[in-house]
């Protein structure tokens, strides 16, 4: 996935780890927050078998859901928090559903902002 327009080199690596998130300030905009979870989200599923490799579908549709979930952090994302998220995400098993009824403590989107 290319980095979202504005967002540094730093910030383009993988992110199925919380070093994937890069260095950089204590805020992480909105769209840069739901860029990195959704390839985390998208590439769990896929790799659980709940989508396919070649369903490229996946990272905007869930893009999209958290875009709005996420238009509530109006000074941004905690990237502590993100990180916290991003690691839930990869080290939880193919039992775990991330699905926005029943998504981790971790990756609440109240949590995820920046206070």
């Amino acid at each position: 996935m290319t980095p979202a327009s504005g967002t540094t080199s730093e910030t383009a690596g993988t992110v199925t780890s919380p070093e994937g998130l890069g260095a950089g300030g204590p805020i992480v905009l909105q769209y840069e927050g739901a860029n990195y979870l959704s390839e985390a989200l998208c590439k769990h599923e896929t790799a659980c078998g709940n989508v396919g490799p070649t369903e490229g579908w996946c990272e905007e549709v869930v893009k999209s859901q958290l875009m709005e979930s996420l238009n509530a952090c109006d000074q941004g994302l905690s990237r502590t928090e993100l990180r916290q998220c991003l690691s839930a995400i990869d080290q939880s098993s193919c039992e775990t559903s991330w699905t926005e009824e029943t998504a981790k403590e971790e990756c609440a989107s109240a949590s995820l902002c920046a206070r």
